[in-house]
């Protein structure tokens, strides 16, 4: 039995999504992934360059609370979505 990095990157990588990006990732052919480097283009393709100006504000224009999300939890990851943004962005 041996075990392959690649393997221990995919599998914590998975439990770190939330979500959407959860929801991703079930929706996605059972052996459809093979390596790291796929599940990393995987992402980048689904989700964009999180660092991206335009994918930061893209997100922050689209936030909504999700429907069983509490105010406060809701108001949380509106702040952090906010401060992600470079400050010339932000409205």
């Amino acid at each position: 039995f041996e075990i392959e990095f690649e393997d221990v990157y995919i599998k914590l990588f998975i439990h770190t999504l939330e979500e959407d990006a959860r929801d991703w990732y079930k929706s996605l052919p059972d052996n459809s992934i093979d390596s790291w480097t796929e599940m990393k283009n995987a992402f980048r393709l689904q989700y964009g360059d999180k660092t991206d100006p335009r994918f930061l504000l893209s997100k922050f224009e689209n936030i909504k609370k999700n429907p069983n999300e509490s105010v406060h939890d809701f108001n949380t990851r509106f702040n952090k979505t906010l401060n992600r943004l470079p400050v010339i962005l932000r409205p």
